[in-house]
C-alpha cells in the first residue's frame, strides 16, 4: 500500500513490544509484556483495523476479477461480495 519501511517498523514494534503497568496507590508498579500486542480499546486499534480491511477488500476485488471468488448476484444485476461497517465484515459468495 506504499507505506515507508520506517512506518511499517513502528507498527510492528507497537504490536510486538507492548507492555503494561498496574497503578498501585496512584503510581505505576512495575511493567509486564503483552503476549498478544494491541488490545481492543487501544487508540491504534481502529486504524489498524481499517488498514487490514482495506487490504482485505482489495484482495477480494482481485479474487472476483480473476474468477477465483464467485459473488452472490441479485435479480437486478447487483453484485455483492463483501460489506464492511465499523468493526464488522460480511462476506457474500458461493460456497462451491
Amino acid at each position: 500500500m506504499g507505506f515507508s519501511y520506517k512506518w511499517i517498523n513502528w507498527i510492528k514494534e507497537c504490536l510486538a513490544l507492548a507492555s503494561f503497568s498496574i497503578m498501585l496507590d496512584g503510581s505505576p508498579s512495575g511493567y509486564f509484556k503483552s503476549n498478544r500486542g494491541i488490545r481492543q480499546g487501544d487508540p491504534l486499534s481502529p486504524y489498524l483495523f481499517v488498514l487490514v480491511m482495506e487490504f482485505w477488500s482489495i484482495s477480494m476485488d482481485i479474487g472476483l476479477a480473476s474468477g477465483n471468488i464467485k459473488p452472490m448476484r441479485r435479480n437486478d444485476g447487483l453484485v455483492i461480495s463483501h460489506l464492511l461497517f465499523a468493526d464488522d465484515m460480511l462476506v457474500f459468495c458461493k460456497g462451491d
